[in-house]
């Protein structure tokens, strides 16, 4: 298992100091805000590494793929609910007639994650795990790989 986490990182391109951080995430039961702002962060591009969650939650904020209200509860346990709502703001998903209607929620941001199978149906109020949130990251990573090979038209 620790051998699958450095081997992970180190495709990922992850520092010393990242290696120790998903070994750590690997081994929670209930992640909070500040790991999903965490591991969205890494989803930005920057080269710049951060060190308090503060300042990828802000990042986030910027980019606008975070509320403003989520980065000032970093401490507070993460759902499901919000880690679709992350998907669907860095896949920019338009979602259905209620999500349009509404914007994008927890709630219909979750359904719309299980209906395109990103993640599995346990409800949008249920506790992430830190391998959860890896396999999201996993997930979102290749998702945007496809995204950007199909815009640049390098797919076969």
């Amino acid at each position: 298992m620790a051998i699958s986490t450095i081997l992970l990182a180190m495709m990922a391109g992850f520092q010393a100091q990242d290696i120790e951080y998903i070994r750590g995430l690997m081994k929670k039961k209930e992640v909070t805000v500040g790991d999903l702002s965490f591991v969205f962060y890494s989803l930005l591009g920057k080269e710049k590494t951060v060190k308090e969650a503060s300042e990828a939650a802000e990042a986030l904020v910027e980019k606008g793929w975070m509320p403003k209200k989520w980065a000032k509860d970093l401490g507070g346990e993460a759902s499901l609910g919000e880690a679709c709502y992350l998907i669907c703001k860095v896949l920019e998903i338009r979602g259905g007639m209620m999500m349009r209607i509404l914007g994008y929620t927890r709630r219909y941001c979750y359904r719309e994650c299980v209906q395109r199978r990103l993640v599995r149906g346990n409800g949008p109020h249920s506790r992430l795990s830190g391998r959860d949130l890896l396999g999201i990251y996993t997930l979102l990573e290749n998702r945007l790989e496809e995204k950007a090979e199909a815009e640049s038209g390098d797919s076969p």
